[in-house]
């Protein structure tokens, strides 16, 4: 779409299906004043990418959100302070002049985000997460039970950190939406009881059946409904 900045398109095939229960609950976050943070978390596989592209590209009225941003974490190069800069950039232009600092650019990107027409999706964040921020992350299992040690769920980068303890506390102040989607939630995120109160988060859990059946028949598998379920 015309001004936007899909900095790491997304290679989904034609075949997208369902999923229209969980691509409700975005639309209904995005158009509604509240919280300025949302999470997708989901295990690896289950289609977090694909659930957000696709609802990106046809879900979204991109006459109100004229200025859209898509960043994945899991690309090489896409470490938190590049996504501050190339954000900062694309928002502000690519002439404007930028603090050395992560922190005063961090200060600088929420003052953008009051604005009410940007929409920023961050992509695989737990690559930004120590527990997956090593060379070999790509490969790693996940493990639904497995209990990490509170700096496993800490940001690799404090600028990081910063921005989403003060974007998840801002409800009523940031007017723009940052959709996120992650293995694991961060842990700045979080208070005493439970999340702050500017982010909101999903699990995102297995098809459905009729989803499924749907993706089957798409493909062109012949096979009945019992084959399919089974």
């Amino acid at each position: 779409p015309k001004g936007w900045h899909l900095e790491h398109r997304y290679a989904l095939t034609g075949k997208f299906t369902g999923r229209e229960t969980e691509q409700k609950t975005l639309t209904t976050w995005l158009e509604e004043k509240g919280e300025p943070l949302f999470i997708l978390r989901a295990l690896g596989g289950f289609g977090k990418s694909a659930l957000t592209w696709h609802w990106l590209l046809n879900k979204v009225d991109r006459a109100k959100w004229t200025k859209a941003i898509w960043w994945s974490f899991y690309e090489g190069d896409a470490s938190f302070n590049n996504f501050l800069e190339d954000t900062l950039k694309y928002l502000l232009g690519e002439d404007v002049e930028l603090p050395s600092s992560p922190r005063l650019q961090v200060e600088m990107l929420l003052k953008v985000l009051e604005n009410d027409d940007i929409l920023i999706v961050m992509d695989g964040f737990e690559r930004a997460l120590r527990a997956y921020s090593s060379m070999s992350a790509a490969y790693q299992e996940d493990d639904k039970g497995k209990e990490y040690e509170d700096r496993d769920l800490d940001c690799v980068s404090s600028a990081a950190d910063e921005f989403l303890r003060k974007l998840a506390s801002s409800k009523g102040i940031i007017q723009a939406k940052v959709l996120m989607t992650t293995r694991l939630r961060p842990r700045v995120v979080e208070g005493r009881n439970g999340l702050l109160n500017g982010c909101l988060e999903k699990e995102l859990l297995a098809l459905h059946n009729d989803d499924a059946i749907a993706f089957f028949k798409n493909q062109g598998i012949q096979c009945t409904r019992a084959e399919i379920e089974a």
